[in-house]
């Protein structure tokens, strides 16, 4: 699987990612490369309605076509990752705009905590006031925080591993 981690740019990357099925799909690949029967029957979906998914993943780069096996008189693909993980653009980089970000992440955790209210969140809300320059310097040290602790992810394979995400806006408020 490749090293390195994928930019989340392009409007097709954030809709291939605002549906819980296609996360899982995401979330099965990140720990093996699998066909997409194996993934149906992982995740308890039809091969057709799971295919659907995979293939809105192929279309935004997200998931590549790994090889393909025999199966009997069947060829059948086998899928992994085109990246070891994913993320969204640096303030530096070609920022997408919030909002997409705000309804996809939305969508996502209502989603996810109406399939498993036993997942613990942290909600955070924070007013400061800073100038330009401690504005800068606090995306900066939040963002080698974040750094830090995605380059010490361990294997998704590891007992007790969980898959954790972090939205943050860091925005001007009106007063």
């Amino acid at each position: 699987m490749p090293e390195e981690y994928a930019i989340l740019r392009e409007p097709k990357h954030w809709k291939a990612i605002s549906h819980p099925l296609r996360l899982a799909v995401l979330d099965l690949l990140a720990k093996e490369e699998l066909t997409n029967e194996e993934m149906a029957d992982t995740l308890g979906e039809a091969s057709g309605k799971l295919y659907f998914h995979t293939k809105k993943l192929l279309e935004a780069g997200l998931i590549e076509l790994s090889k393909e096996r025999r199966k009997g008189p069947l060829t059948e693909k086998v899928y992994r990752l085109t990246a070891r993980g994913y993320r969204v653009p640096s303030a530096e980089g070609d920022v997408p705009r919030h909002g997409p970000i705000i309804d996809i992440a939305q969508s996502l955790y209502e989603q996810t905590y109406r399939r498993r209210p036993d997942i613990k969140s942290y909600g955070i809300h924070w007013q400061f006031h800073q100038t330009p320059e401690k504005e800068a310097e606090f995306y900066q040290r939040l963002k080698e925080l974040c750094d830090d602790f995605a380059a010490s992810s361990v294997d998704p394979n590891t007992p007790g591993a969980k898959r954790l995400a972090l939205l943050g806006l860091l925005h001007e408020v009106e007063p």
